[in-house]
């Protein structure tokens, strides 16, 4: 196959960086977009120096190649999990791609071709696989979100059966190993369509989110029922500037889920979804009409406060934590227990929401190692608001 038409491959990843470039800089708080950006021009990058550079197959050149290839799948699979407030199991496809690095490395430098074949798309099918999982355990009911997870499946399988596939019919890998991919045309076309599809995919989610941004619908999180970050975001603003203008007090409190990925690691996504769920109606029922609450995290929740006064919300936060306790520990039946942190902020006249969403936010970076239930008011530790301890982490385990 023609090297110039195998260049359409990285020359259609080069297009959606750039789409997705554009739709970044239109709006820099969507920060999924910069990830698909980097994964395309990353694999535009190694794709375009494997095809039109053969001398870089060697030994040296390959591994860094390949190791870029990882990272475009990695950005690709932060931006699209992270979409759906998820975390990205960056961690893992770290380890994967150095060790696979590794592998091929020694692989090509004794010579052993098969192996590093089977090592180089082996790789590149777990990377997938774990993208397409971690985007399934998001439960999105989403159909471009359902044609993505089907979509990594499929980069996923092909990666997985292009190896056996070779060596059970006996061809020949060095030559392919030489310029790192088979320039043949079923091989070329496969992945080009799957790329389109990909690309394609994630630009839809792009311009659908900023259609509904555009539009100011409203979107609610799928799991708590309450608003989701950027319509809690953009519900806020305009509510704190009115409280400002009539000179009302205004709280924004965040609430944060002590543990959550421990509860996660243990017990699987289906468990923490349910203490959201639970949590979730604890907070719900004692909402009152004038309260602007969302989830702005895995494990947080913003509640904004408007006549109300930082001693005040910090009473209510305080009868929250003994409803969750009562109304969502005691159902577990003691096989858990979890608890929550808080920072409380009240706005003055001058600040912006964001600004004031940045303050309150900040104190609970400390707050797991500072131990469960820590209070924060105006950006201090409340005396006294440590009821738990440090090894509370381990939570409360029976059976």
């Amino acid at each position: 196959m023609e090297v110039a038409a195998a260049l359409v491959w990285p020359a259609l990843a080069l297009v959606f960086a750039a789409v997705f470039v554009i739709l970044w800089v239109a709006d820099r708080t969507r920060r999924h977009l910069l990830g698909f950006t980097i994964g395309f021009f990353a694999l535009f990058l190694s794709m375009t120096v494997v095809i039109a550079v053969p001398s870089m197959a060697t030994p040296y050149g390959i591994p860094p190649l390949h190791a870029l290839a990882c990272v475009s799948v990695i950005a690709i699979v932060w931006g699209s999990v992270t979409r759906l407030k998820h975390r990205a199991p960056l961690l893992g496809m770290g380890m994967v791609s150095l060790v696979s690095c590794m592998l091929l490395f020694i692989a090509l430098d004794e010579a052993h071709h098969p192996v590093a074949l089977i090592v180089q798309n082996l790789s590149s099918g777990i990377l997938f696989a774990i993208g397409a999982m971690s985007l399934w355990a998001a439960r999105s009911t989403s159909l471009l979100d359902r044609v993505l997870v089907w979509t990594m499946s499929l980069l996923s399988c092909f990666s997985v059966l292009r190896p056996i596939f070779v060596l059970y019919y006996n061809i020949e890998v060095t030559p392919m190993i030489e310029r790192e991919i088979e320039l043949t045309a079923i091989n070329v076309v496969i992945l080009t369509v799957l790329t389109a599809v990909l690309g394609i995919t994630l630009v839809m989610m792009a311009i659908q989110e900023m259609l509904e941004i555009r539009h100011g619908s409203e979107r609610n999180d799928t799991i708590s029922g309450f608003l989701d970050q950027r319509t809690f975001e953009s519900n806020c603003e305009p509510v704190l500037a009115t409280a400002q203008r009539l000179k009302m007090p205004v709280v924004l409190a965040v609430i944060k889920l002590d543990w959550f990925q421990k509860i996660r690691g243990k017990w699987g996504p289906d468990t923490s979804d349910m203490v959201i769920r639970q949590i979730s109606d604890v907070v719900r029922a004692w909402q009152r009409d004038s309260d602007v609450i969302g989830r702005i995290g895995e494990d947080q929740f913003g509640i904004l406060f408007v006549g109300v006064g930082a001693d005040s919300a910090q009473k209510i936060v305080c009868k929250l934590r003994r409803d969750v306790d009562q109304a969502c520990n005691d159902q577990m039946s003691g096989l858990l227990k979890f608890t929550l942190s808080s920072s409380i902020y009240e706005a003055d006249t001058a600040i912006g929401f964001k600004d004031l969403l940045r303050k309150t936010l900040t104190p609970l970076l400390l707050a797991q190692s500072l131990g469960s239930t820590v209070s924060f008011v105006n950006g201090r530790e409340k005396p006294d608001s440590r009821l738990g301890l440090h090894e509370d982490g381990t939570f409360v385990t029976h059976g």
